[in-house]
């Protein structure tokens, strides 16, 4: 008797807000990654809210967030965590599935946690499109849904997939001299020399953790001299536990050598766009430094796991591979002379992983306003001909 009348009561609040009054949508953000994903969107559906006639929310959803990094565009209100989850929304708007609970009908919308998908032992892109925060993906490419598709666990029942590409990355199509030239402001970047730029995930087979920071030193001594260095790194390198300790220890690398920075915020893109190298592990950032289009030297140990073969594949063919500090350097050095014989595959690596370059945030807000002013998949009023959405996803 309880189930049927909370099942009449959604019914009703979520007719009245079908008929009356503005769309509202609300972007969730539970981290500093997050956020730099959904803030191009943020600004794209922000920018003709008002016409047509959209109240833009965002809500920070847990304590992993520098607040001082979140500068909402003019007319999105920024809402707290616990009048959010009870008040009605149309379309709430996820890069996560570490949300909390919303107690109202309300069309969820995901964004894939990083820039790649199949390059971690676990398919954590394919646990997010299976989440009950999430009834439209906002994917990657079509490659994505591929592989969601080869995924036995994963099944399409009432969920809808929409190709838009990584809005986050299409300042590197768009400003990527701009960016360049933020990092080159920088006192301890020498315009005269190559940049080498470091970075590692924080998993038990990425660069920090398995080699550890005597691989960073041993850079730094043998190449200081010649190069520029910039050292990043996932932010649970930092936070996870002994990463505070580990924090210091990288720190004190810019003491110690001339011409190089640590930096352990999110928004890499300046140092991204500065660099001539990139030294990188199974994260998705490599994709980002593809982008870049320039040498990626890739940290490949024995016991590496991807979740996809093709993704392996890819990722090995558009890199130069090294399992220790000893098989680094004829690569290194062939990449600061010049040498690469990877860019055609790099290309390849590219435009597998992104769809739209440079135009993702405008696609996804185009996608976002197709969808009219609904409350659930369920509405009489959802199109499930949306011609925004994979037919084969509609007809499963």
């Amino acid at each position: 008797m309880l189930t049927n009348i909370i099942t009449l009561l959604r019914k009703i609040d979520n007719d009245i807000h079908e008929s009356l009054g503005n769309i509202r949508i609300l972007f969730c953000i539970c981290n500093n990654y997050g956020w730099h994903c959904l803030k191009p969107i943020i600004e794209e559906v922000a920018s003709d809210a008002a016409s047509r006639k959209m109240d833009v929310y965002a809500c920070i959803t847990t304590g992993d967030v520098d607040v001082g990094i979140i500068e909402l565009p003019q007319g999105v209100i920024l809402s707290g965590a616990g009048k959010a989850v009870w008040r009605k929304w149309h379309y709430i708007i996820h890069t996560d599935i570490i949300d909390p609970h919303f107690h109202r009908s309300a069309v969820h919308i995901m964004l894939p946690h990083g820039v790649g998908f199949g390059n971690m032992r676990i398919n954590y892109n394919g646990k997010q499109y299976q989440s009950k925060k999430c009834d439209l993906y906002l994917g990657l490419s079509r490659a994505e849904y591929e592989s969601f598709n080869e995924d036995p666990l994963i099944t399409h029942e009432n969920k809808y997939y929409a190709i838009v590409g990584s809005a986050k990355t299409d300042i590197l199509f768009n400003k990527q001299l701009e960016l360049r030239e933020i990092a080159l402001r920088a006192k301890k970047i020498d315009p005269l020399k190559k940049t080498v730029l470091i970075s590692s995930h924080f998993t038990e087979t990425s660069i920090y953790s398995y080699l550890g920071i005597n691989f960073v030193r041993n850079l730094l001594e043998d190449y200081n001299a010649a190069c520029n260095f910039i050292v990043i790194g996932h932010a649970k390198n930092w936070t996870k536990e002994g990463g505070p300790e580990r924090w210091l220890e990288f720190k004190k690398l810019e003491d110690d050598y001339a011409n190089t920075i640590v930096d352990r915020f999110v928004d890499f893109y300046p140092h991204l766009c500065a660099a001539d190298v990139f030294i990188t592990d199974h994260s998705s950032f490599t994709i980002e430094c593809v982008l870049a289009d320039k040498p990626v030297l890739y940290f490949n140990p024995p016991s590496r796991e991807f979740n996809s073969i093709a993704v392996k594949n890819i990722y090995l063919d558009a890199t130069e591979c090294f399992a220790s500090y000893d098989e680094i350097g004829y690569s290194l050095r062939n990449a600061l002379s010049g040498i690469d014989e990877k860019k055609d595959n790099r290309r390849r690596m590219r435009e597998y992983f992104i769809a739209n370059e440079g135009a993702a945030a405008k696609h996804a807000a185009n996608v976002i306003r197709s969808l009219g002013k609904v409350c659930s998949v369920n509405s009489r009023k959802w199109r499930k001909d949306n011609p925004y959405f994979i037919k084969n996803t509609v007809d499963a």
